[in-house]
């Protein structure tokens, strides 16, 4: 009897003292990190209405921007030296 309550007393302190384990509401700080390898996948996992509104803002954004201005160049002042 004394060894068994030893053992039991051994078994129980061993179960107390182990390193615990993480929680389990552990959340990443980042959600894509799931999807870290499939970035070709990113349209089709953003879905119909994700797509649309994203391009729709890509859109807009073109526009706002406007045209690019054009450099104009004058005629050459002289020509180059000949040796």
């Amino acid at each position: 009897m004394p060894k068994f309550l030893l053992l039991l007393f051994m078994l129980l302190s061993l179960v107390v003292e182990s390193p615990a384990a993480p929680a389990a509401d552990h959340r990443p700080r980042y959600t894509a990190y799931k999807h870290r390898g499939d970035a070709r996948k990113r349209y089709r996992r953003m879905g119909v209405i994700g797509r649309w509104r994203y391009h729709q803002r890509f859109k807009r954004k073109q526009q706002s921007k406007g045209r690019k201005g054009v450099i104009k160049v004058g005629k050459p002042q002289g020509t180059m030296p000949r040796r």
